[in-house]
């Protein structure tokens, strides 16, 4: 059952850092805030979070040092607003780091005006997926905040090709994984985990985690499958996450005569188990900033088949890691599918090679001293100033 308050806070000395999101009960930005968080407190730092929407259970695991803060913001109701500027000036945070546009805005504004001495906000998305709209809100937040962290090279080019936001105001530091919590090619996982779903050893299991959105592009993925189908008749698809499309898959799956084959798993505690019983990781989206599960699945010890999007193709290595397809192409995607299935041997030599570049270049531990060394130099040069 949901909780809509979060833990009471007690402690009144003030933060190091305080990140701001909209929620930590959806997807891969907030599963970031947590791990950021938690690697903060873990090393003496004085952490708080704070959300904008009525408390809801976090999407991963929550530190028991980091405080929690709650401030309903929607509606933008003035006296919100004054609630959120008067919390600032209680917990005098160093940093203030904000993760998105619609919770970075009003947080970089009142930073400001608290004068906390260092704002920073994230950069989770390319530009060029954003309506026209909202790109005064991207802009406001961009000029009141000290400096962005954009967590993919590409997230940085297109916010400087298409929102014409200054390069040098921005850093790149990539999402982390924190590989110790993600068995990698387990065989007793591997064994229990497909007992549990009903497979056997010799299927051959591709898998997807990703809320069930238009933005994940599925229907590319049934339709690759589909073409397939009849070629390798042992796999099978399983989709882990939930949202509003289930029912729309559900019956093109019905329609494409793959209902059979693709099982929905709704949303799961146990992805790092259960990605033990995959042999391949799929992600066919549409847009990315920095795809989370890409990460976990390469992580997992897996093979990987992503579309060419932000953040994805700095991760996947053809070749190496696995395949990169063109954005909503279905043939192209059932060609890779066809190799990957073909091959159980590149599947594990594959898998191996995205672990050991996860954990050389996208560790928790790595990526936080960048964090560290970010917040520590930024808030030097601050001081100078």
């Amino acid at each position: 059952m949901t909780n809509n308050t979060p833990p009471a806070e007690t402690r009144r000395e003030p933060l190091d850092v305080l990140f701001t999101v909209l929620t930590l009960g959806t997807g891969g930005m907030e599963r970031r805030c947590l791990l950021l968080a938690g690697a903060l407190a873990e090393r003496g730092w004085r952490v708080g979070i704070l959300t904008l929407k009525p408390w809801s259970e976090p999407v991963g695991a929550l530190d028991p040092r980091v405080r929690l803060f709650m401030i309903d913001l929607s509606g933008w109701r003035v006296a919100a607003w004054l609630q959120f500027y008067r919390l600032l000036l209680r917990l005098r945070p160093t940093v203030y780091h904000g993760f998105g546009t619609l919770a970075g805005f009003p947080g970089t504004v009142l930073a400001r005006m608290a004068g906390v001495p260092v704002v920073v906000n994230a950069l989770v998305i390319s530009a060029t997926y954003y309506p026209r709209w909202f790109a005064p809100f991207s802009w406001l937040c961009f000029l009141f905040a000290h400096h962005a962290i954009a967590n993919s090279r590409g997230v940085h080019d297109d916010c400087v090709r298409h929102w014409w936001f200054p390069a040098r105001k921005i850093t790149t530091i990539p999402n982390p994984v924190d590989t110790s919590a993600w068995p990698c090619r387990d065989q007793t996982l591997r064994a229990q985990t497909r007992a549990e779903l009903g497979l056997s050893d010799e299927q051959m299991v591709m898998g997807v985690v990703a809320r069930l959105s238009g933005q994940k592009g599925h229907k590319y993925l049934f339709d690759a499958l589909a073409q397939v189908a009849d070629e390798r008749p042992e796999t099978v698809l399983i989709l882990v996450g939930e949202g509003p499309l289930l029912g729309e898959l559900t019956a093109y799956a019905e329609k494409l005569g793959l209902a059979e084959r693709i099982h929905f798993l709704g949303r799961r505690n146990d992805v790092p188990r259960l990605l033990q019983a995959f042999d391949l990781f799929c992600l066919p989206s549409l847009f990315e900033g920095m795809p989370n599960v890409v990460l976990e699945g390469m992580a997992a010890g897996l093979a990987v088949i992503s579309t060419t999007v932000p953040g994805a193709v700095e991760l996947v290595v053809p070749g190496e890691t696995g395949w990169l397809i063109p954005v909503a192409d279905s043939a192209a995607l059932a060609e890779a599918l066809r190799e990957a299935l073909s091959d159980r041997d590149r599947l594990l030599a594959y898998g191996q090679a995205g672990r050991r570049r996860v954990e050389q270049d996208f560790d928790l531990a790595v990526i936080i001293r960048r964090y560290l060394e970010f917040y520590e130099r930024f808030a030097k040069v601050r001081s100078a100033a």
